[in-house]
Order: C-alpha cells, then sequence, then structure tokens
C-alpha cells in the first residue's frame, strides 16, 4: 500500500505520487542522428547529452535553486547504460 500510494497517490484522500506529480519538470528526448529518441538507436555520446540535458532542464526550470542527485530510468534503458561502453 506505501510503495503503491508513493508512486500513483491516492485519490480518495487527494494525494499526488512521485509517477503523476502535475508540477513534474519534464524534458522531451530528442532525436539522434538515427532519427530515433530511443537509446537503443543511439550513439554513447548522444545518450550522455540526453542525460546531461534532463539535469539542465531541471536546474534552468528552478533558477538553479534544483539540482538532481538521482533520476529515475525504466529498466530498459538502465540495461543500456550498464551494456554500453563509454570513453
Amino acid at each position: 500500500l506505501i510503495d503503491r500510494v508513493l508512486a500513483k497517490g491516492d485519490t480518495a484522500t487527494g494525494l499526488v505520487g512521485l509517477l503523476n506529480q502535475p508540477n513534474a519538470t519534464t524534458f522531451a528526448i530528442p532525436n539522434g542522428a538515427g532519427g530515433s529518441p530511443a537509446w537503443a538507436d543511439k550513439t554513447p555520446k548522444e545518450i550522455v547529452d540526453d542525460l546531461i540535458g534532463i539535469c539542465e532542464e531541471i536546474i534552468d526550470s528552478t533558477n538553479e535553486v534544483e539540482s538532481p542527485n538521482m533520476i529515475l530510468i525504466p529498466r530498459a534503458q538502465m540495461t543500456i547504460l550498464r551494456t554500453t561502453q563509454f570513453s
């Protein structure tokens, strides 16, 4: 129950969760040279640029008040990060 409420909130009490926070900063991942935003189709540099872009969006949109120290990434993208060799 606690995990569900933290993730998606509770409509009965008006709580929002981490995954449906309406005021969360968003960042649109741009297409890479291959024409796709999917990390499976991107170069290692493009993946790093996406991660930097996510962090910079948070910093810029909060006038440098907030700075991320953790990013929630889906398992498929985490696997790509773990298995891609970066120079």
